[in-house]
Order: C-alpha cells, then structure tokens, then sequence
C-alpha cells in the first residue's frame, strides 16, 4: 500500500467491495478521500462512515464510465473537491454482461470496451499527465484474471480486461 503522506487519494468505482476495503486501507494511513461512483449518493453514505471511523475527510462525486462524454472533465471535478494535492488514483470498476447476450448484441460488446478499457484510458491519461507534471503520484488499476486468461465463457469482457492490463 502506498504511503500517500496525506495527500489525496481517487477511487473510481467506490461502491464495490474491493474499493471499500481499499478506502479503509487508505483512510487508516489519513488520506483524505474522493470516492467517485456512479451512485454518488451511496458513495456519500460509505463517506460518512469513513469519516467517522476514521476521522478523514471524505468527498463523493459522480462518476459514470458508461458515459464517455463526462470522462474528460473527471480530474477537473477531483481537484475542485479535493483539499489537498491528489497523491494516486485507484481504478475498481468494471462491467461484465453474459457472454451470450455480447454475442447476440454489438451494443453489450461496445458497452463492455467502453466501460473496461475506453474510459479506463481516457482518465487514467488525465491523472497521468497530472502526475507527471507534478512528478510525484501513483496509478493503480484493478483489472481480473479474465484479462490473463482467455476463456470461451467470457472472452469479451476478458478482451475488455486484456486491453485494460496492457
């Protein structure tokens, strides 16, 4: 776990478990928070009990990966929450349909790269170049063993995750 020094960490997709764990992870080590999530308002309520376990300050903003056209402006809306300099980003979403309908339906196979691969690099890029500029920073994206292993039961979210892990 990366020492953040007080300094601001992002979590995208900050309702699922794993970005739950990690923000106690983070929060225990005072990092202030930004948890970015579709639900904004279930990221607030997972906010407010980080805040009072762990007496961190704690923001919730909206963030929609299926919506390509919001992601440009995703570290804009970080930095005009954040109360300190952002110290990392953490990536913890994705989106997994059945196999079957992707294969029935060029829309699911669009939304799957969009979602897991499109916007992860269109973000990520952002803070990247934030990070460079104030070379300091870390990057961290989940990915899934679906990307490493090609498997006929979900070779298009797995293709999805590949891109992602490259």
């Amino acid at each position: 776990m990366s020492d953040a020094n007080g300094k601001t960490v992002v979590i995208l997709g900050a309702t699922s478990s794993v970005a739950r764990a990690l923000a106690g992870e983070f929060a225990l080590r005072g990092s202030p928070l930004i948890l970015a999530a579709r639900d904004v308002d279930d990221a607030a309520v997972i906010g407010v009990d980080i805040e009072i376990r762990f007496g961190v300050t704690v923001q919730a903003v909206r963030f929609d990966a299926d919506r390509v056209e919001s992601l440009p402006r995703t570290l804009e809306r970080c930095l005009e929450v954040a109360e300190t300099d952002l110290a990392g980003i953490v990536l913890c979403y994705g989106f997994m349909d059945e196999q079957a309908k992707g294969q029935a339906d060029p829309d699911i196979v669009e939304k799957t790269m969009n979602v897991n691969l499109t916007s992860a690099a269109i973000v990520l890029e952002q803070f990247a170049a934030y990070f460079a500029e104030k070379k300091a920073g870390f990057i961290a994206a989940l990915s899934s063993v679906a990307g490493d292993r090609g498997r006929q039961s979900n070779y298009i979210y797995g293709a999805s995750k590949a891109g992602l892990t490259a």
